[in-house]
Formats: structure tokens, C-alpha cells, sequence
């Protein structure tokens, strides 16, 4: 009976260590709920205007205001990666054109958004010696 009473001890202390461990999240005020949604229909309209930098940027600050909606991380996640291949569209199209500039400044942009992108990576070292 010991040896029980130590594990469910353990465990107990396990469980409490992992939750002392997870960030809290603090409650928005309604002001920050009402402002999240705005910034996230702004974010609608962004994409329905093909506008990637703003749409990312406005679910962006709607997940900043309310982080607890999963809604607006989602739409972060998503207007990121939309954002991420537009830049690489938009590289790709300055190199056609022969603006080596403009390729490194969106790939380096690319890059400092989603570092760990293979995209990025793979379009970075195609370029490495524009």
C-alpha cells in the first residue's frame, strides 16, 4: 500500500510541476475581445483583396488581443504560410527580372517569418549566387 501512495504522490507532483509549467493566459477584457474581432474581419477583408501582408498582420494582432480565440491563431498560422509563398512568388518574379535586390530583401523577409521553411530555404540557396 506504501509503494501505491508514492506513486499516486508522484504522479499528483508530476501533474501539478506541468501545470505550474504551462504560461497562463490572461482573460481579454471585453475591449480587447471587441478590438480582436475587428482586427480579425479586417483580416477577412485582407484576404479577399489578396492582400497577405495585411491580412497576417491583422489576424496577427486579433490573436494578440484574444489569445485565448484558437480561431485567430488558426488565421495566423494560415495568412503566415499565405504570406510566406506570396513573398517567394514575389522573389521569384524579381529574379525573372533581374533584381537581385529585390529577390534577397523578400527572401531574407520570407525567411525572418518563417525560419524553419524548406521553401524559403530551398529558393535561398537557389539565389545564393545572385
Amino acid at each position: 500500500m506504501s509503494r501505491m501512495l508514492r506513486i499516486l504522490a508522484c504522479a499528483l507532483a508530476l501533474s501539478v510541476a506541468t501545470h505550474a509549467q504551462a504560461p497562463a493566459q490572461s482573460v481579454p477584457t471585453h475591449h480587447d475581445k471587441r478590438e480582436a474581432a475587428k482586427a480579425y474581419l479586417a483580416g477577412a477583408h485582407a484576404i479577399e483583396d489578396r492582400n497577405t501582408r495585411a491580412a497576417y498582420d491583422a489576424f496577427s494582432k486579433a490573436a494578440a488581443l484574444d489569445p485565448t480565440n484558437t480561431d485567430y491563431k488558426n488565421a495566423v498560422v494560415v495568412a503566415k504560410a499565405h504570406f510566406v509563398t506570396d513573398l517567394i512568388q514575389q522573389a521569384e518574379k524579381a529574379r525573372i527580372l533581374d533584381k537581385s535586390d529585390v529577390v534577397h530583401a523578400r527572401l531574407a523577409e520570407a525567411l525572418e517569418l518563417d525560419p524553419g521553411n524548406p521553401m524559403v530555404a530551398q529558393h535561398i540557396e537557389d539565389v545564393a549566387g545572385l
